[in-house]
């Protein structure tokens, strides 16, 4: 059941004690209508995973919230974890789970609070239909002492898989989201073992950033600096469409600002900022109508946070664009 479990599914229903969920984690009336008319992301949040050598792989797209990774050890002990599920009307949260094998082949999860005292959620998941079903009954205890069951069923899509390749190269600092409804930050672990540095890391995530690695639906970038502080970097996706994200460097507030910019509007506002004792970037999120989220702020630290360790960790890299960049400083 293991090898059927390590593949790529798409949510197709919730169902359950969802209200009272949604309730106890104080989601308005008007928002548990809405996302129970958009069936709770059914036909759009998609889940891959992978169990290799006791380990637990899982990468989580979800509607309007973002892309979430999670691995721990299977049989071992607790492993911090960011909980995503139910985001972006539930708050992204800081926990801690425990994962095993059960007898039958299913998995099976006990998620913990952040101080490590409290059952939040027990879980398992498996698979029916010769595989091509995947089910998650959950247990969620709720802050007045109720409990909320929860099933999701999943069906399995014929995407590509997530690989051990693709897992090893994640980024290997855990990113996670701040529950306070005032700050609503992502916030990395600590970086100190990376960046010998703030200076360090400033620049190499200056170098992330100006020199963007293609993701996995991008096809090219081009890239064009504007000041010693302005640049942008317009991607063009395998469907031939195009964004432009425009970045911002403040030096001496140790920040950056990246706005994403698609069909001629801005769509989302991201801010960059490096906090120090200990060593770590935080990110947030300004939506068009100034809303401020975390959200989608987790996977953008993940991505830059890996290019730059990843640029520390070979040095001798070279982009085309330093390598442009460094003719052009020979020529003048």
């Amino acid at each position: 059941m293991v090898d059927q479990i390590s593949a790529c599914w798409i949510q197709e229903s919730v169902t359950g004690d969802v209200t009272e969920w949604l309730t106890s984690e104080n989601v308005s009336f008007l928002m548990r209508q809405a996302a129970w008319a958009a069936r709770y992301g059914s036909g759009k949040n998609k889940l891959s995973m992978l169990v290799h050598d006791g380990t637990f792989y899982a990468e989580q797209l979800l509607d309007m919230a973002g892309r979430f990774r999670t691995n721990f050890k299977l049989g071992g002990d607790l492993e911090k974890i960011l909980l995503c599920e139910g985001a972006p009307l539930v708050p992204l949260q800081t926990a801690w789970i425990q994962g095993k094998l059960s007898e039958d082949g299913s998995l099976e999860f006990v998620v913990y609070d952040e101080e490590q005292q409290k059952v939040i959620r027990q879980a398992r998941r498996f698979v029916t239909e010769n595989g091509m079903r995947l089910v998650t009954e959950a247990r969620i205890f709720l802050s007045s002492g109720a409990e909320a069951l929860i099933t999701q069923t999943y069906r399995r899509t014929n995407e590509s898989p997530l690989t051990i390749q693709i897992c090893s190269a994640w980024c290997p600092v855990l990113t996670f989201a701040d529950r306070n409804p005032v700050l609503k930050s992502a916030v990395t672990d600590s970086l100190d073992e990376f960046f010998a540095s703030q200076g360090i890391l400033m620049d190499s995530i200056e170098h992330a950033l100006k020199y963007k690695e293609l993701g996995a639906s991008e096809k090219n970038i081009s890239f064009n600096a504007i000041s010693n502080t302005e640049f942008s970097n317009e991607v063009t996706m395998t469907d031939d469409s195009q964004f432009l994200l425009k970045y911002e460097l403040e030096k001496e507030a140790l920040a950056w600002k990246v706005v994403l910019i698609a069909d001629g509007a801005e769509h989302f506002t991201y801010f960059f900022r490096i906090l120090t004792d200990p060593l770590r970037l935080e990110s947030w999120v300004v939506l068009p109508e100034g809303d401020r989220i975390s959200a989608p702020a987790v996977s953008a630290l993940e991505e830059i946070v890996g290019a730059a360790i990843r640029r520390i960790q070979r040095p001798h890299d070279r982009s085309i664009y330093q390598l442009a960049d460094d003719i052009s400083d020979n020529i003048g």
